[in-house]
């Protein structure tokens, strides 16, 4: 009899014209709760895992995404966090859908192996300083990004950790390589 029972429950709860809506993965784990009001999410949204781990929370005002939006691992561990105003997107930190690390590296990955901790603007691109990792963990380049193109002084690293060269970049072109003494 189970069996025939929809695999999402939905409860609402009308007051004013607000209301709320919560659906259930079919083992019972929260699967979404939203705010509604005027018929636009409004106020805070939980989105959950099959594995009862939260996979995003944030908040919307009016149907337009509002404050601090914060997405999780599937291991529960925090992957990236936006921050919107007015629905409009005004900064991200984190990892992409598609593992690719943006921003500042303040956050602590959850990721193995980190390959690179930087930041990229609106237009996605690469933008401001770059650190790139080798699979041990251990720096294998520092360098910055202009307009998505590598600009200015660019250290690259041996496995061992020691400067192997300093490279020299204008407008994504290399013009010029030292090796240190």
């Amino acid at each position: 009899m189970k069996k025939l029972l929809p695999l999402l429950c939905i409860t609402c709860v009308f007051l004013s014209g607000c209301f709320r809506e919560k659906t259930y993965h079919d083992n019972g784990n929260l699967r979404s709760l939203q705010s509604f009001k005027d018929g636009k999410r409004h106020g805070e949204t939980k989105l959950g895992r099959k594995n009862g781990k939260l996979e995003r929370i944030g908040s919307f005002n009016h149907g337009k995404r509002e404050g601090e939006w914060k997405e999780y691992h599937k291991n529960g561990k925090l992957m990236r966090t936006e921050k919107y105003e007015d629905g409009k997107l005004i900064s991200k930190k984190g990892l992409t859908r598609s593992n690719k690390i943006f921003e500042k590296e303040e956050l602590v990955w959850n990721k193995e192996p980190l390959n690179g901790v930087g930041f990229v603007d609106e237009n996605d691109k690469k933008s401001g300083e770059w650190k790139l990792y080798r699979k041990n963990g251990k720096i294998r380049a520092v360098g910055s990004h202009k307009d998505g193109k590598r600009e200015g002084e660019w250290k690259k690293y041996h496995k061992n950790g020691k400067l192997e060269k300093i490279e020299h970049y204008k407008n994504g072109e290399l013009i010029k390589t030292e090796k240190p003494e």
